[in-house]
């Protein structure tokens, strides 16, 4: 049995946003994915809302996703690949990033997994590294000032997280190309998109791990 890693925020826990509750094991795309490696894998669901790549939240503890990532690749070793999908919170205002510095922060996750023993026989796991949703129109929603100019900077997402892929070179996926976030509040995805990143999502890891 393969295990795999899904790595993320609150679009990996499974935020609903019509209700603000979690999504059923089977409807978010780490379920989805499970249900796609059935009797070939274990997909471990390490999703943490609000969680960025590497900055401490002013307000809220653990939710830095730098520190905690080692030991969780350690606590559950060996594993074979890890999907990587960060960098929706470090738009927040609050940290001042642009879509640039953000790709690089959520970069230094895929080089701490690559620099790991966690992989099987003390190898590194191999990493799909995933650019997040555009985040939508905010302007009539609660997330309005607390990520004022974030849609326009998640629109560069794309490009810079390949960029940062191509320099690890590590498996690359663009959720911006596959999925929409929710009209509700710009920033969760939707049971039906859930679905659709899941199996872009599994597909990818095939071919990952097919590689030698």
């Amino acid at each position: 049995m393969l295990t795999i890693l899904c790595y993320g925020d609150s679009n990996t826990w499974g935020c609903d946003p019509t209700r603000a509750e979690r999504l059923d094991r089977f409807t978010r795309w780490p379920g989805v994915v499970q249900q796609e490696f059935a009797g070939q894998a274990t997909i471990l669901e390490e999703g943490l809302g609000s969680r960025t790549t590497n900055l401490d939240d002013p307000f809220y503890e653990g939710k830095n996703g730098r520190s905690y990532l080692i030991a969780f690749l350690e606590s559950h070793a060996p594993i074979d690949a890890v999907a990587i999908m960060l960098g929706t919170n470090d738009l927040k205002q609050q940290y001042h990033r642009s879509a640039s510095e953000v790709a690089q922060a959520a970069g230094l996750l895929v080089g701490l997994t690559q620099r790991s023993s966690a992989g099987p026989g003390g190898s590194s796991p191999k990493v799909l590294f995933i650019a997040p949703p555009l985040v939508g129109p905010l302007s009539e929603t609660v997330y309005a000032d607390m990520y004022a100019g974030a849609e326009e900077k998640s629109r560069l997402f794309g490009r810079e997280y390949r960029q940062i892929a191509t320099i690890y070179q590590c498996a690359y996926l663009n959720a911006g190309e596959i999925v929409s976030t929710s009209r509700v509040d710009g920033i969760h995805l939707e049971a039906s998109e859930h679905i659709k990143l899941g199996h872009a999502v599994a597909e990818a890891l095939r071919l990952l791990l097919m590689q030698q």
